[in-house]
């Protein structure tokens, strides 16, 4: 419920980039900072909880929206479309991958898939540096407690009392799902599936003891996007008796509809026990399907959520 105009649940957050680390060739994480993050809301644990990012672009420094660290208005989001461009900077999603206090405050990390061809995210974290600055629009700490935390900060986590679980995603959900694999409930078993563009990708987490991660290498493969995570869902489905009782797919916007089909329509599945996330779509600028097409380029567009 907003308060006199104001969503109570969701603020911005103004912190600098603390450090700049390459977990891979195709992947920065970059570990914010700062006072504000005191009033940040996380609940426990964080799963998949995403967070809006406001990004500098080459025609626009990182703009004001609202005061910081206190309550944005409800419809923060259509005044921010009504800005003129260029000038109102970019805005994109991301997940969560980690947040700790620190030895200096609270410390925030987010993993930004980087390519020559990517979109605003791409180009603002391969320049980043400490002392970088970008906004951070996200729940606050009242959102993270009582009964609607989860809808509150955004995590779409929802297995019910499954147990038996399935994850799937390519390298834009390879933060949410290894950051649910380090603090999902030792009842959890099943597998979880990450299609990467090259060896160097693979990462190295403590994972979780009941369910089995499965690494896809793309490029070395000479398949296209998402086929191999296609298949491998397929396969491990098709060697149960029973499919998963609860499924979380994440990536490009296709490849996730084709997962979730295969799983609904020819496996059974009711189709409320399957979450499913399409970050970016493959042409398009923007979150999802409902990014605007890109001028012809040769390749993918990475530019969706660049996660």
């Amino acid at each position: 419920m907003n308060d006199g105009g104001r969503d109570a649940h969701v603020a911005c957050f103004d912190t600098p980039v603390l450090r700049v680390q390459d977990v891979g060739p195709h992947v920065r994480r970059i570990t914010f900072g700062g006072p504000e993050l005191e009033r940040f809301g996380v609940p426990e644990p964080a799963l998949d909880l995403r967070v809006k990012l406001l990004l500098p672009t080459s025609s626009s420094p990182v703009p004001g929206i609202g005061e910081t660290g206190v309550a944005l208005p409800h419809d923060w989001y259509q005044q921010w479309l009504l800005r003129p461009e260029p000038g109102r900077g970019a805005i994109r999603s991301y997940t969560v991958r980690g947040f700790r206090r620190g030895t200096d405050g609270f410390e925030l990390d987010v993993d930004f898939v980087v390519r020559e061809a990517g979109g605003p995210g791409s180009t603002w974290a391969r320049s980043a540096v400490p002392g970088s600055r970008a906004l951070i629009i996200g729940p606050t700490s009242e959102a993270a407690a009582g009964a609607l935390a989860h809808t509150r900060c955004g995590i779409t986590w929802t297995p019910g009392p499954a147990n038996d679980v399935l994850l799937a995603g390519d390298e834009t959900a390879v933060p949410a799902i290894t950051a649910m694999l380090e603090t999902l409930p030792a009842r959890f078993t099943g597998n979880a599936f990450l299609e990467v563009p090259d060896a160097g990708d693979v990462q190295q987490f403590p994972g979780h003891p009941g369910i089995r991660t499965h690494w896809l290498i793309r490029n070395s493969s000479g398949v296209g996007h998402g086929q191999l995570l296609l298949a491998a869902v397929k396969n491990s489905v098709t060697e149960q008796e029973r499919g998963p009782e609860y499924a979380w797919i994440a990536g490009e916007a296709s490849v996730v509809t084709g997962m979730r089909r295969y799983l609904v329509r020819d496996r059974g599945m009711d189709r409320n026990n399957v979450t499913f996330r399409g970050y970016w779509s493959a042409g398009k600028s923007g979150s999802g399907v409902n990014g605007i097409p890109d001028k012809p380029r040769p390749g993918l567009n990475y530019s969706g959520s660049d996660e």
